[in-house]
């Protein structure tokens, strides 16, 4: 045990009447070295106590921890969520997912299932797997298209003999509603490839999927949504300069001035840096490689952060979380970053997350007399037509070329 460890004297009382009695303060030790505080190790070993109660309580004893874990989360799920509720929790499930996972790691059970959840379908681990063979497409997009599936296989059943144009066409339908248009392109994309994949494996007829007509919707409705230049150059200044602040002044710094995706950001890794060249390789869609130049201002927060705040680690990913153990970030922690920096300088924001600094740098270089084709190259769009959009948010040039209502005086 750490010395700076500390557990109450009834805490371990019961973990010492439970099944982890024998090696629970080894597992705070491996906490330890994995970079966890003190408060964050109490917390999760109080915890593991409560498992292991829930356990004894239970009649689950005579179960395998994998087992007992499964009957836990179960248990959590099928009764209504309260604040200060006794019993198991999120918390209790994390924390035994945690000492799963330690068993694991020092070879004291061939465990392998410590990130227990509901029994994943046959078919939809390999539709998973048939993406990334046969397509070769990204994990963010198996990732996108699995919740699709997963729904679709608990409506329409595990037998896709079943499946009918009539009930494909139902569910598309049904998930559509409940979601935007992007949302719902996205769902009967998911379910194309789905059945595309039904019928290269032979379960079903070939060409099913041509029964679920497009989703229809304008292209480029709207004005994109950006901040002014004004309120970009605030946002970026509002972060600190040291401190904690040194990753996220420089994740700000990349979205704001090169305009690039959350997914391009968390897949930065540490050798795409060239500082002498001033460039920076980014990895976007379609798993194309593509060059950029790197600002110097881009470039002196992203070298402060290198050198003096993020973790000394053979982790091959740039940004890593402040919140142990240390690890790449995702989409989210990302857009997180976005919020609590529009928050910190007051910034009332038409959205909050990535893509809103996005379409702020595209606006801001065509307010600075950049062309299209040279925003277009920046923001890596395939097509000049998705670079359009932009110029609907360049009010200084539309004012210019606006012409006066026919038969109207203008104002």
């Amino acid at each position: 045990m750490h010395p700076e460890y500390t557990l109450a004297s009834e805490t371990r009382r019961r973990l010492l009447a439970g099944v982890a009695a024998e090696c629970f303060d080894e597992f705070a030790t491996w906490l330890w070295d994995r970079h966890y505080r003190p408060r964050t190790i109490e917390r999760t070993i109080q915890s593991l106590a409560a498992w292991t109660d829930w356990i004894t309580e239970s009649g689950h004893a005579e179960r395998d921890l994998v087992e007992k874990l499964a009957a836990c989360v179960a248990a959590v799920r099928s009764r209504p969520q309260r604040k200060y509720q006794f019993g198991p929790n999120r918390e209790t499930i994390g924390a035994a997912r945690q000492y799963l996972r330690f068993l694991s790691d020092t070879g004291r059970g061939p465990i392998e299932a410590h990130n227990v959840a509901a029994e994943v379908p046959s078919l939809l681990l390999e539709f998973s797997a048939w993406l990334r063979e046969h397509h070769g497409v990204t994990p963010a997009t198996v990732t996108a298209y699995r919740p699709v599936v997963s729904e679709m296989i608990e409506e329409l059943g595990k037998a896709p003999e079943a499946y009918t144009t009539g009930n494909i066409r139902d569910f598309a339908l049904r998930r559509a509603c409940r979601h935007g248009s992007a949302t719902a392109k996205m769902t009967c994309t998911a379910v194309r490839a789905y059945l595309r994949f039904l019928g290269a494996t032979q379960r079903i007829q070939p060409g099913m999927e041509k029964a679920l007509p497009p989703v229809a919707a304008w292209s480029n409705p709207t004005v994109p949504r950006h901040l002014s230049t004004a309120d970009l150059e605030r946002l970026l200044s509002s972060v600190p300069h040291s401190g904690n602040g040194l990753r996220n002044r420089a994740i700000l710094l990349i979205l704001g001035r090169l305009g690039l995706r959350a997914g391009d950001v968390v897949n930065l890794r540490l050798v795409d840096i060239d500082f002498r060249a001033g460039s920076l390789a980014v990895t976007g869609k379609g798993r194309r490689r593509e060059l950029l130049p790197l600002p110097q201002d881009v470039g002196d927060a992203l070298l402060a952060y290198m050198r003096d705040e993020r973790p000394r680690l053979a982790i091959p990913q740039l940004f890593l979380t402040f919140s142990p153990p240390p690890r790449p970030m995702s989409t989210q922690s990302l857009s997180g970053v976005v919020r609590r920096a529009l928050d910190q300088a007051n910034i009332s924001a038409p959205t909050r997350g990535c893509h809103l600094l996005r379409h702020s740098a595209a606006t801001s270089m065509l307010r600075s007399g950049a062309t299209l084709a040279g925003v277009g190259a920046v923001l890596r769009h395939r097509r000049p037509g998705t670079t359009v959009k932009y110029a609907k948010a360049d009010d200084l040039r539309l004012v210019a070329v606006a012409q006066p209502w026919p038969g109207v005086a203008p104002c």
